[in-house]
């Protein structure tokens, strides 16, 4: 049994963890791994990443489900989008497009609905918001 150190009030807890924690964490991981590995190849079909991890699609969909509360899919797209936003953060000069394409989207179009989709916001709207949330701010308004 291995331990994990959880807050609470302010008070690091020592919590023990349990080995079908530690291996369902270890296979998320790998998943995870996975998934942003061929994320710039766009090369994510649910049934080659289960045919990876040497899992059938059906225990594939039953461990990411259990384990994230979302099907594999679904869990992939989030990866996706938080990328791409990191990639908005980190390299904003680039390109949308080039952004969905890093980020395993082939049409620039459907990465900017999804995007919106999950973000609430489109891709250009995003990139907004960081460049006035980074701006300077004016100590001394006129």
């Amino acid at each position: 049994m291995t331990h994990k150190t959880v807050s609470q009030d302010d008070k690091n807890v020592t919590k023990p963890t349990t080995l079908k924690e530690d291996v369902n964490r270890q296979f998320l991981d790998r998943f995870t791994a996975l998934v942003r590995e061929r994320m710039a190849t766009g090369d994510l079909q649910v049934d080659q990443l289960a045919k990876e991890l040497c899992v059938s699609r059906s225990q594939l969909n039953r461990k990411i489900s259990s384990l994230t509360g979302s099907s594999p899919a679904a869990y992939i797209t989030t990866l996706c989008i938080e990328r791409a936003k990191e990639l908005f953060t980190t390299k904003p000069e680039l390109h949308i497009d080039e952004v969905g394409y890093a980020c395993g989207y082939s049409d620039p179009a459907y990465f900017s609905r999804v995007f919106r989709q999950i973000e609430g916001l489109s891709p250009t709207e995003f990139r907004k918001q960081l460049a006035h949330s980074d701006a300077p701010v004016d100590e001394h308004p006129a």
